[in-house]
């Protein structure tokens, strides 16, 4: 039983330092979403975001500029991330409480 325990407690640790690496990484990630306004004749791209209460709109330009591309590979890379996040959270849970029953 104890060599199991070793291995669950390794996971742990291992998922533990994931979580934080993701962390780190989406820290580096624009938050908000990619928001496309008509106006007149043209498709602008916007990124929408909260700070605190408000929602702000920031200009990217044209839907098909550059800012505008980069942007939207970074919000792809940033639910990637937090899908990552989210599974990784998950597998700690179900290790801890393994852990936990293991302990009785």
């Amino acid at each position: 039983m104890s060599i199991l325990k070793d291995v669950l407690v390794e996971e742990r640790d291992r998922l533990v330092a994931l979580i934080k690496q993701y962390g780190k990484e989406m820290a580096l990630l624009p938050k908000g979403s990619l928001s496309v306004k008509k106006i007149r004749n043209g498709l602008y791209a916007y990124r929408a975001f909260r700070e605190k209460y408000k929602v702000c709109f920031e200009y990217l330009g044209s839907v098909e500029s550059e800012k505008a591309l980069k942007f939207k590979e970074k919000m792809e890379e940033r639910r990637n991330f937090n899908s990552l996040l989210k599974d990784a959270k998950k597998n700690l849970d179900e290790v801890q409480r393994m852990l936990s029953v293991a302990k009785t």
